[in-house]
């Protein structure tokens, strides 16, 4: 009995990286269009600091992978409940 195997498809990578049907997520305004309740964004900046101390707002943002707008609403409330 012999099988025969076809030759897998051919994938380019670098075709498909900069493809125009590759998905690039809107970058959120504020808190709630992030889909994230303030309370867990407050704890991944906490566990943040507690391991590496004293870091700037824009360092924490673009840790935790946020603009810092988002992260300013937590960290200087106007007129919100939010804080840190």
């Amino acid at each position: 009995m012999t099988t025969t195997t076809s030759p897998p498809p051919e994938f380019n990578v670098l075709e498909s990286l900069l493809s125009s049907d590759i998905f690039v997520p809107s970058i959120p305004g504020s808190i709630e269009e992030t889909g994230i309740a303030a309370t867990a964004i407050e704890a991944l900046v906490m566990k943040y600091l507690l391991q590496l101390g004293a870091r700037s707002g824009r360092n924490i943002a673009q840790r935790i992978c946020l603009p810092f707008r988002i992260l300013e609403e937590l960290l200087y409330p106007h007129n919100s409940q939010h804080c840190i």
